[in-house]
């Protein structure tokens, strides 16, 4: 090489070296004020979505096992290196693999989108490999795991809401992008939703309910899809959601209520009802007979009736051990075909339009409304408020996600309840007094409200949060408060319906039935729950005449033949009571299997309400009441 050439050489590699020195100054001159900046901007503040400057204070933080302790973990390193001094920042090519873009996600967490967000939410969730909402089933021996299955069970629905319900991400595409290509979207399903019948990528056969229409006989059994099986079965909650279409009522019956549900559509149609009704069963509980029996009476009650058979898309073993009794409320609350969904028990009885719940302004508002029982209530245990604080998001998730719920639990205690979700809230967790929801009608938007019936079913599965409440009631409120879903309780209380007396002695007005009924703001009657007979079940005659009561109700009906008449006798509908418990409490008595109340009020009870309905109104009402009582 000529010399001229070894010197050009070297001059021109001195000029790099000095390049690569200047801009190594530089950054390090720059440095020291880029971290400043990030000093003056906490990590949590840079990534907390929410505006509340208080909703975080006292807010628990994650247990290790929670997809937010890792996460959290992981942004923390990435915002470290994001503000250290790097090679890979001076030769860009160099950092635009797939471990940077997440390394730039997680430093730039609060300017993220769900795309770039979701992946390393599931990513948290599998940093516990073994993961499974299947942990919440059996209560434990250590409370501590109980709260931990709590925390995290209720995160994952949450994370679940956020990327593919209301985020309607891919599962299949989130799993790629988070790198976790050992797992699919069949096992993060069977995971996340341990009720449903775990398929796989093979499966040809879509995951969908038999739908039996028993006027037409038309049998559906797959959805109405463009999507093959196996695409529409590696999401089914998403899609399933997405099919939901129209308004309609959904029941679920056990076998001993179908008499009640048969009086229930002679009241349909003489209020004239038009919108179908889906009987949903988890399958093989209405025999034969029955179906024949359910089918005839829709067709003389002018109903379109559908059996619903979810057996194909539940699991086996979770559907016989699980989904007993109340459990099946919240399979048909997820499980019918309908956007807008009138649920109801089928020993309910309305007195109005069916248009009218649908149009309800609370419901309007919302798309939820409850309304509450009786101004009384039962004792629950401890660790149900305990648990209770675990229903809202850890300290993490809040900066994370920004989430925040209607109203903080703890603080109920201590300052004045105002709304009537307030007051349920407050008496469940800080008195401990459980039935505050009749559940009899739900009315509700499934496509809004599905996450919270999920998180609901959590919550009834859940082997020690689900012995705090008798049934399902406070649990779908407790699925719409997880969840931060807007919900309405109407605020007034659930008063008593039937015959009103009056004690001259007392000078207190008094109706003792087994009926609880709902008013409007207008005062009208909306329902009532129980049916319209004495005794909801006549045989209760037999369960009561017990020698250990037989003086009580020899003195009150004379005889046991007189007794059993009576209780298979109508409701005669003459008034309503909503009494003021603070002075008068609700009396519970012995008859009808102590399912009998007694509501008092005095016209000087300022909060109480009397109703003595007289004229058109009580021809009305009980007109109803021969239609529900008529012969089968």
């Amino acid at each position: 090489m000529q010399p001229i050439m070894k010197f050009r050489l070297r001059r021109q590699s001195r000029k790099y070296v000095l390049i690569f020195l200047a801009a190594c100054t530089l950054i390090f001159i720059l440095y020291p004020t880029k971290q400043t900046f990030q000093e003056q901007h906490s990590t949590s503040d840079s990534r907390k979505k929410s505006t509340s400057s208080d909703y975080s204070l006292k807010l628990k933080q994650v247990f290790d096992k929670s997809p937010f302790s890792d996460l959290s973990k992981r942004i923390e390193i990435a915002e470290e290196e994001a503000n250290s001094f790097s090679l890979l920042k001076l030769i860009p090519f160099l950092g635009n693999g797939k471990d940077a873009r997440e390394r730039k996600v997680l430093a730039h967490w609060a300017q993220a989108n769900r795309k770039d967000q979701c992946p390393q939410l599931i990513k948290g969730l599998y940093a516990t490999p073994d993961w499974s909402n299947n942990e919440i089933v059996a209560a434990h021996k250590k409370v501590r795991v109980d709260e931990i299955n709590m925390q995290v069970s209720v995160e994952r629905i949450r994370i679940y809401n956020y990327c593919f319900l209301e985020g309607g991400l891919d599962v299949t595409e989130v799993l790629k992008d988070a790198g976790l290509s050992s797992y699919d979207a069949f096992d993060f399903q069977s995971r996340m939703f341990i009720f449903l019948k775990q398929v796989t990528k093979t499966d040809a056969k879509y995951l969908y309910p038999i739908i039996q229409n028993l006027n037409t006989e038309e049998i559906i059994s797959e959805p109405t899809t463009t999507k093959s099986p196996q695409d529409f079965n590696a999401n089914f909650m998403a899609n399933w959601r997405q099919l939901a279409n129209g308004k309609g009522i959904a029941i679920t019956v056990n076998p001993d209520d179908v008499e009640f549900m048969i009086r229930l559509f002679r009241v349909l149609k003489e209020l004239g009802n038009t919108y179908p009704i889906q009987v949903i069963q988890k399958g093989g509980e209405l025999t034969s007979p029955l179906i024949e029996q359910i089918k005839k009476t829709a067709i003389e009650t002018n109903q379109a009736v559908s059996i619903v058979d979810l057996s194909p898309i539940l699991d086996e073993k979770f559907a016989r051990e699980q989904i007993t009794s109340f459990h099946n409320k919240f399979f048909a609350a997820m499980f019918n075909t309908f956007e807008e969904v009138l649920l109801l028990d089928a020993d309910v009885v309305p007195y109005v339009s069916l248009d009218e719940f649908f149009n309800l302004k609370g419901y309007k508002d919302t798309g939820l409304q409850f309304w509450r029982d009786r101004n009384r209530g039962s004792d629950t245990h401890k660790f149900c408020s305990n648990l209770g604080v675990y229903l809202e998001p850890s300290l993490e998730e809040h900066n994370l996600l920004g989430t925040e719920l209607k109203f903080r639990i703890n603080s109920l205690a201590k300052k004045k309840v105002r709304s009537s979700e307030e007051r349920a809230f407050h008496r469940f967790f800080n008195e401990l007094k459980v039935h505050n929801i009749d559940s009899g009608i739900i009315v509700l938007n499934k496509k809004q409200k599905l996450h919270s019936l999920i998180m609901g079913e959590i919550f009834y599965t859940n082997g020690r949060f689900g012995r705090c409440a008798y049934g399902d009631k406070e649990m779908f409120m407790m699925g719409a408060f997880a969840t931060g879903a807007d919900f309405i309780i109407d605020p007034r209380d659930a008063g008593i319906i039937g015959p009103i007396g009056y004690n001259i002695d007392q000078r207190v007005n008094f109706i003792c039935s087994a009926q609880m009924g709902h008013l409007d703001e207008n005062n009208r009657v909306l329902w009532s729950n129980g049916g319209l007979r004495f005794c909801k079940f006549p045989d209760f005659a037999k369960k009561d005449y017990t020698p250990k009561n037989q003086d009580y109700f020899i003195q009150k009906y004379q005889s046991y033949d007189n007794m059993a008449r009576i209780y298979k006798t109508k409701v005669e509908i003459t008034g309503f009571i909503i009494p003021e418990v603070e002075k008068n409490e609700w009396m519970q008595i012995p008859d009808c299997q102590s399912y009998m109340y007694c509501g008092l009020a005095k016209k000087v009870d300022t909060k109480a309400l009397i109703l003595k309905f007289e004229g058109e109104e009580k021809e009305r009402l009980n007109r109803i009441s021969d239609v529900w009582n008529n012969p089968i």
